[in-house]
């Protein structure tokens, strides 16, 4: 093999494995959707990167994303085996049970969990004291990390402060308008992405299709005309997110979350962004009107800055989002000139 084709394989193996925790390493994510989540994945089949094996056990996926958490993408890179501090006694779904039985008892120390899951039958042999605290450091569950991570799992939600800390963005199927010399109708969509502080919407445009570039061209104006971009929140069907996008985030280090399917918790912001554009935009545009996209987004744009902009918010406090976000502009933190656009 090649130094190119050995890079490849890393490059997929690594790829593949941040597939697998995306939504694993969700802030919003609470600790039994965690578990729920977590034992699904380990439950299903997949074609693994360069293996015969078609399932990963809990504890890998556990791993992985505490070498995520730790190193970044970077530690998602298969690399020469080394003691994992996993105890040989455990086999892997007794270790996942006292993982599990640990996060979901944070107060608990693990020389507890460990006598409780032997009287309920979730581990069958017994571990010394060292060979525990080693399992337990290199899982990343010390008791006061665990306790650290549920009070602020407590605090966190889907609410965060500080604008660019956080942002959802998805799309939204409007109407046919006309389209090309020939004026033949073509539905439009609308790309939008939304600061999750302020609620203000940092960019947004009708188009006619959902390919990355859209998505692509949203983020690089963010990043120009704003600031840095926290964290990227999207749906994780998303056809927008192109493999091509997931590395142009990650080289700028901007982590991309997905929502878990059919459950968009997480996008509330944006779905009721949606919902306000239906109802108070699009319900009373006169659409026949409408001689194509440019017209269409011109309406919107003046829509957006004079009307949703400057009305009250319920959830600032009354606050209108351009206030809020004037508000809390000092927290901005700007993007690093040296990044290519």
């Amino acid at each position: 093999m090649t130094r190119d084709q050995k890079e490849k394989k890393r490059r997929l193996i690594k790829d593949f494995r941040y597939g697998i925790i995306a939504e694993l390493v969700n802030p919003y994510l609470e600790s039994h959707k965690f578990v729920e989540l977590l034992n699904a994945k380990a439950t299903r089949e997949y074609e693994i990167p360069y293996s015969k094996k078609t399932t990963i056990t809990a504890a890998a996926i556990r791993l992985w994303i505490k070498n995520y958490k730790e190193h970044g993408e970077n530690g998602l890179l298969p690399r020469i085996r080394k003691d994992s501090g996993n105890p040989k006694s455990f086999s892997d779904k007794e270790q996942n049970a006292l993982l599990t039985y640990l996060e979901e008892h944070p107060e608990v120390p693990a020389s507890t969990a460990v006598k409780v899951l032997l009287k309920e039958g979730g581990i069958r042999a017994n571990i010394s004291q060292s060979a525990l605290s080693r399992f337990i450091v290199a899982n990343g569950v010390i008791r006061s990390q665990r306790i650290a991570h549920k009070q602020n799992e407590r605090h966190l939600k889907y609410q965060f402060e500080k604008p660019l800390e956080c942002i959802q963005s998805d799309a939204m199927h409007a109407f046919p308008v006309p389209f090309g010399v020939e004026g033949k109708m073509k539905k439009a969509i609308l790309i939008a992405f939304i600061d999750d502080a302020t609620r203000r919407i940092v960019y947004s445009s009708f188009t006619h299709t959902e390919r990355s570039y859209e998505f692509e061209k949203g983020i690089k104006h963010i990043l120009k005309t704003h600031g840095h971009i926290g964290k990227l929140y999207t749906d994780n069907g998303s056809t927008f997110v192109s493999d091509q996008t997931k590395r142009i985030l990650s080289i700028i280090g901007i982590p991309l979350i997905h929502s878990r399917p059919g459950k968009p918790a997480g996008r509330g912001k944006i779905e009721r962004f949606f919902r306000t554009v239906r109802d108070q935009f699009l319900r009373p545009l006169e659409k026949h009107s409408i001689t194509g996209l440019s017209d269409l987004n011109i309406r919107f744009k003046t829509w957006l800055e004079s009307e949703y902009h400057r009305n009250p918010h319920r959830g600032l406090g009354s606050q209108t989002p351009l206030e809020c976000w004037m508000s809390k502009v000092n927290y901005i933190i700007q993007t690093n000139q040296n990044i290519d656009l």
